[in-house]
């Protein structure tokens, strides 16, 4: 199974709150049958538009976490994001948020 939507990345929107949750998230994922999921926090929500190095990194940080629990589980950088006028020139100045890059 792959879950193209999750909001499992800490500390970046209202979804995990820490480490430890993300862990547990993965976790449940993997015991679930998923093999493959996309990390999508929300992005242009309420001004909130962290930059897209934070997703990227809060990614990895993921694959390093399933990697250290021995969690065969592919993790994939994405956002959620919300239609904005200025969508455009905000995505054109802060890189790609599409699935996976």
């Amino acid at each position: 199974m792959i879950d193209i939507h999750s909001h499992i990345i800490s500390g970046i929107d209202d979804g995990s709150k820490d480490e430890a949750m993300s862990l547990k998230m993965l976790q449940k994922a993997v015991a679930s049958g998923t093999t493959s999921i996309f990390a999508t926090s929300h992005l242009l929500q309420a001004a909130h538009n962290p930059a897209w190095q934070d997703f990227l990194v809060g990614a990895e940080r993921l694959r390093q976490l399933a990697g250290e629990h021995n969690l065969p589980l592919a993790i994939y950088s994405g956002c959620e994001v919300f239609m904005d006028w200025d969508l455009l020139d905000i995505i054109a100045e802060n890189g790609s948020f599409c699935l996976n890059g």
